[in-house]
């Protein structure tokens, strides 16, 4: 009655579906951009591995939401191979590393 009286048209099934549609591209485009985030960021450590760009690396994987892809579970857990074989990496943020990954979902980390 509402949509009557300002002289707007009914919700319709068409525009239900539509709007799910276009809402599941949006979130399809999002997941998209948080695997790249992952798969750049990876790059990244692995060419200037140091303490700080570890720490950049927990807090990137604090904040995007992981895409349930093996793509970006394996490149997690090579990201997280190369911290732990690294020499110059202190215990702290190997440990710390591991955690938000074991939080976030990453299993199977030797």
């Amino acid at each position: 009655m509402i949509l009557k009286s300002l002289g707007l048209p009914p919700f319709t099934p068409f525009f239900i579906i539509f709007s799910i549609i276009i809402l599941s591209v949006i979130y399809g485009i999002y997941l998209q951009i948080n695997g790249r985030a992952i798969l750049n960021a990876t790059r990244k450590l692995q060419g200037n591995l140091s303490n700080q760009t570890c720490r950049e690396y927990i807090e990137l994987l604090k904040s995007v939401k992981i895409p349930n892809k093996p793509e970006y579970w394996n490149t997690l857990r090579a990201g997280y191979q190369l911290v732990k074989e690294a020499s110059n990496i202190s215990p702290e943020i190997k440990n710390e590393l591991k955690q938000t990954l074991l939080s976030r979902g990453v299993d199977r980390l030797r």
